[in-house]
């Protein structure tokens, strides 16, 4: 599944595809990671997650991309994470990365909290960036 275009696609359910999901442009809001399919590849644009989430799958950072999370929220990457691109965390929430890989980008924390519980995951980051950019 491609998310391309502007606006905001909910994903409010489980899907039953089992390809990844590639998030381009625009916001994706998943209320459930199992509609994300095998993988997921963030190549610009916003996953957008609420409540407890756990997010399993392994994600791709292949661009610049954001991570939002709600208010009320406090979900988690625990999937294996990787990727070039820089991973931009927003939102007034909490966001825990417990999943194994290492990001290579910039880590931007925008807004809201950012827990890491696995410190391999940030060892070959290029730059931790704090505060709005």
């Amino acid at each position: 599944m491609l998310k391309v275009g502007a606006g905001t696609l909910s994903f409010t359910g489980t899907n039953s595809h089992r390809m990844g999901t590639r998030i381009k442009e625009g916001a994706l809001s998943v209320f459930d990671s199992r509609s994300l399919g095998a993988r997921l590849t963030m190549g610009g644009g916003s996953l957008v997650l609420s409540g407890t989430t756990a997010v399993t799958q392994v994600v791709n950072f292949a661009a610049t991309s954001r991570v939002s999370v709600r208010a009320s929220g406090n979900p988690a990457l625990t999937g294996a994470l990787g990727g070039a691109g820089d991973f931009m965390k927003d939102g007034l929430g909490r966001l825990l990365l417990s999943g194994s890989g290492a990001l290579t980008g910039r880590v931007i924390v925008v807004q809201g909290t950012l827990k890491v519980t696995n410190a391999a995951v940030l060892a070959k980051v290029c730059s931790l960036v704090v505060g709005n950019t």
